[in-house]
């Protein structure tokens, strides 16, 4: 589930001997307030501005956050309609700046 944000450390600060990295809890992203959650997340992509977008094939989902985590929006939901998704597999952001689901 994407929630949490890991923070890698270098071994030497760490302490870690083998020189491997150690990873640690920082903060939870998105900040949104609860319950939200995703069911099955499937794709992540960024765009040129630092937004994230995130396809959620078991709610039907794509959300945009800003870099901070914040949601700026959502579309899809289950149904038919011109705006509806089904299980959207991955979103990725093209040259142009569009969005393709």
């Amino acid at each position: 589930m994407i929630s949490w944000i890991l923070a890698a450390a270098l071994s030497a600060a760490s302490g870690d001997a083998r020189g491997g990295l150690a990873f640690g809890f920082e903060r939870q992203w998105p900040a949104l307030q609860q319950p939200w959650y995703f069911i099955q997340p499937s794709c992540v992509a960024e765009d040129d501005e630092g937004s994230v977008y995130v396809a959620d094939r078991r709610n039907d989902l794509v959300r945009k956050f800003s870099r901070d985590g914040t949601l700026i929006t959502q579309w899809g939901g289950q149904g038919s309609g011109e705006t509806d998704l089904s299980g959207p597999a991955c979103v990725e952001i093209g040259p142009d700046g569009n969005v393709y689901v």
